[in-house]
């Protein structure tokens, strides 16, 4: 009798299938990323530009060109943060690369670059995402453009149904280049040029060819203590961050820039130097020192921009100087009085988002003609208006630096701020009729307080306290308290810039004035 074969028992095929099917695994998974690595190592990419173009495209909203070469390789990158992941990307290089602008636009490229080289995670291209973790291009040309009606060129619109493509960025790394800037909104006209500097600058550092004129001349009109009060504040601050452990140096500086326009039909120029890495995911500092001549006003500041989520981003130092506070409204389209010559230091504080501006002016100090300020205020963007609200404190305020708003002043001064109607003496209130065509720019919610108000020597007032608020138009003073002649006054007063002329009411209750003063 033959013998019986023996039958493997079933278990054991089991485990040796489970075997072959492991083995096989295994094995596509080590020749599949070899292959994947042989193939975008040998692919000629520019046989693909027409695909790749058309897919970054969909992702903008805008028509990409890519006038020369394509170049991609593997490149695994770290991810952001202590103790991140390694993970597999791709390092593209173009040559020669266009972007087209909105179809109104002066240029026909809103951008275009000598050259551009992004590193590109891989895994977020499954889900349609292109996830620049960064960019760095050589000799840009960008066009910056924005219609009066609010309509810009930077805003894209995404092609494609639900599953078209978004785009994130990471890093960006400008090269030397050029920036155009058209605004038709706040009548700007700027073209900028960006060179790198011989050597990187260390943060803080003054070199030769720096022009410390504004932050002198500031610092000479408000006193050394208000540069002292800042300086304190800011060691206060880095050591609460030094205690949290987030505390970051800033890099060098490795790009100048010079900048010429117009703004509001005043001569504009800048200069300045900044950082080489502006990091938007990344709570890395950007340096930037920059001064500004806007006609008749200097602006300087220093500082960082930081994490665009912080409510710290920007954390600068402001310098301003100018022979009349009414020439900001062009500039910061803040609705001021006419002034005499004023100069203010103070630290600027945070965040600029497309729907949410929120910017802290603190710890300033400020001097307008003969009167001294002090305080925070804060701006907030957003619709039917901004809002600027806030506290503010003066030791001496004389009501001829309030120019126009008070009718004050010498003839000389009222002719120098530009008013035309001679004040008439012994009047109290302005005989000129309020300029109100700004009022309705933004609105205001400031409290206010101040230690002695002089008119005229003899008739001081003392401890003044009002809450000053400007809403859709209508000023109003309430409740006003001071005191004078001995005695204390409260009232209000609200002005309403809507009927023409506009309309006002004063009520005022005193008690213990000695009329006879």
């Amino acid at each position: 009798m033959a013998p019986r074969e023996r039958v493997p028992h079933p278990p054991a095929m089991r485990r040796r299938r489970a075997v072959r099917a492991l083995l096989l695994a295994a094995g596509v998974a080590v020749l599949l990323p070899l292959a994947l690595l042989a193939f975008v190592a040998t692919f000629d990419w520019n046989r693909a530009k027409p695909w790749l173009v058309a897919r970054a495209g969909e992702a903008t909203g805008r028509a990409i060109a890519v006038d020369g070469d394509l170049e991609v390789a593997w490149r695994w990158r770290r991810g952001d943060g202590e103790g991140a992941a390694w993970s597999p990307g791709l390092h593209v290089r173009a040559s020669g690369v266009r972007i087209a602008n909105a179809d109104w636009a002066r240029s026909p490229s809103a951008a275009t670059f000598d050259r551009l080289d992004a590193d590109l995670s891989a895994w977020p291209l499954l889900w349609h995402r292109i996830d620049l973790a960064r960019i760095e291009v050589e000799g840009p040309r960008i066009d910056v453009e924005r219609r009066a009606d609010g309509s810009d060129n930077w805003t894209l619109e995404h092609g494609g149904d639900a599953g078209s493509w978004s785009v994130a960025v990471g890093d960006v790394v400008l090269g030397a280049g050029e920036i155009d800037i058209r605004d038709a909104r706040r009548k700007l006209d700027l073209h900028a040029t960006i060179e790198p500097l011989a050597a990187p600058i260390a943060f803080g550092e003054r070199v030769a060819g720096d022009d410390p004129s504004t932050r002198r001349d500031v610092i000479g009109f408000v006193g050394k203590a208000a540069a002292q009060r800042l300086r304190e504040a800011a060691r206060e601050r880095e050591q609460r961050r030094a205690e949290r452990g987030t505390s970051v140096k800033p890099p060098p500086y490795r790009f100048a820039f010079t900048a010429k326009g117009t703004l509001a039909g005043m001569d504009l120029a800048a200069r300045g130097r900044f950082g080489g890495v502006l990091a938007l995911r990344r709570p890395e500092p950007f340096p930037l020192r920059a001064d500004f001549d806007v006609g008749s006003t200097q602006i300087a500041l220093t500082g960082t921009i930081t994490d665009p989520a912080s409510p710290d981003a920007v954390d600068m130092r402001l310098w301003i100087s100018g022979r009349n506070l009414a020439h900001l409204y062009d500039i910061l389209g803040i609705a001021l009085p006419k002034s005499p010559p004023y100069a203010t230091v103070g630290r600027l504080a945070g965040r600029f988002d497309p729907s949410r501006t929120v910017l802290r002016y603190e710890d300033f100090t400020a001097r307008v003609g003969g009167s001294d300020l002090s305080g925070t205020l804060t701006y907030r963007s957003g619709e039917p208006r901004p809002t600027l609200s806030g506290e503010v404190d003066s030791t001496l305020l004389r009501l001829r630096d309030l120019g126009a708003v008070v009718g004050a002043g010498s003839a000389e001064e009222r002719a120098a701020r530009g008013d035309r109607i001679a004040q008439p003496a012994g009047r109290v209130l302005p005989a000129a009729p309020f300029d109100v065509e700004r009022w309705r720019a933004a609105d205001a919610d400031v409290h206010f307080t101040g230690k002695r108000v002089i008119r005229n020597e003899d008739q001081p007032i003392t401890g003044v306290e009002t809450r000053i608020r400007m809403q859709d138009g209508t000023l109003a003073l309430e409740p006003l308290r001071f005191g004078m002649a001995g005695g204390r006054v409260d009232g209000l007063v609200r002005i309403d810039s809507g009927p023409s002329p506009a309309k006002g009411a004063v009520k005022l209750s005193a008690r213990k004035l000695a009329l006879a003063r």
